[in-house]
């Protein structure tokens, strides 16, 4: 499948947060929200807007990047007026509280936009774009001298043309999952890039118990197997539960209970290595891919 491919270019841009934290922390700067791509697309093809289907209809891919990020001050409003009372004149009068909120800016963004169609990408080469406001404007850019579309090809024809996306040229193919489990009687210790969280929710009392590698390492080994079992089975893999083991390594110096806030609640979680145990590499290797842990949706658990 080929894909005709539209750089836009701009000095600066904003990007509405998807979740609560939109920073280096959670690497969440290189995505666009879909109402974002949305957003965009309808802009570019208000024609959308007379039968919106809430789904993407033009832009199938795009890529974000850019140079920095400059995080500034701003001054934000309550939706809600207090009612207060002058002191000296006792009049009566409403006041919108005010707060002080870091946004970050994009500096030098750059976001391309991939259509398998050529007239939209045509129609697209012809107007601006916003990210989330007016005045971040970002350009379209022709960087080829024949004024065509680059191309990107099916992956059965890299070895024709390896060239695409405005001069990168693809060198080689390296599959991630090719790495090296390194392991010692039968143990393989993983580093967290992030925290691991372990949590047990009460339907009848609504209260959420955390765990850490500071409880009773039965109680923490169980509850991550559980988990790991669980994700297997969702994947149609089958994991005996007496495979395999995991387990916080309790020798690990710098170990440490970190609260990280997520929608305003604050989770307690394990700054602290994993050891896996098993004869299985498959188990090893799935543990790796998925993460430990509850919410690695949300950047929880992530091994290196």
């Amino acid at each position: 499948m080929k894909y005709f491919i539209i750089k836009f270019s701009g000095s600066f841009g904003f990007i509405k947060p998807w979740t609560a934290v939109r920073d280096s922390k959670i690497k969440s700067e290189f995505y666009l929200t879909p109402s974002i791509l949305m957003g965009i697309e309808r802009k570019l093809f208000p024609e959308l807007l007379l039968n919106d289907n809430g789904k993407l209809n033009k832009i199938v891919i795009y890529r974000l990047s850019f140079s920095n990020i400059s995080f500034q001050k701003e001054l934000t409003k309550s939706i809600n007026y207090e009612r207060k009372t002058d002191n000296e004149t006792k009049e009566k009068y409403f006041k919108a509280n005010t707060s002080t909120v870091e946004r970050g800016i994009l500096i030098n963004p750059d976001l391309y936009l991939f259509f398998t169609n050529k007239e939209d990408a045509n129609i697209t080469m012809t107007q601006h774009i916003c990210l989330c406001r007016n005045e971040d404007i970002l350009l379209p850019v022709k960087e080829d001298k024949d004024n065509k579309f680059p191309l990107i090809l099916d992956k059965n024809d890299f070895d024709l043309n390896p060239e695409f996306i405005f001069g990168m040229k693809l060198q080689k193919i390296t599959p991630l999952f090719n790495f090296d489990l390194h392991f010692k009687n039968n143990q393989i210790r993983f580093f967290t890039q992030s925290p691991v969280l372990l949590k047990e929710h009460s339907k009848v009392s609504k209260f959420t118990k955390y765990y850490t590698f500071k409880d009773v390492d039965s109680i923490t080994s169980q509850m991550m197997k559980r988990v790991v079992i669980k994700k297997a089975n969702d994947l149609n893999k089958q994991f005996d539960e007496n495979d395999f083991d995991v387990f916080f390594d309790q020798q690990y110096l710098k170990k440490k209970v970190k609260s990280i806030q997520i929608n305003g609640i604050h989770n307690k979680a394990s700054a602290c290595p994993v050891i896996v145990e098993t004869k299985n590499p498959e188990i090893a290797k799935f543990i790796y891919d998925v993460g430990i842990g509850h919410s690695t949706g949300c950047g929880f658990g992530f091994l290196l």
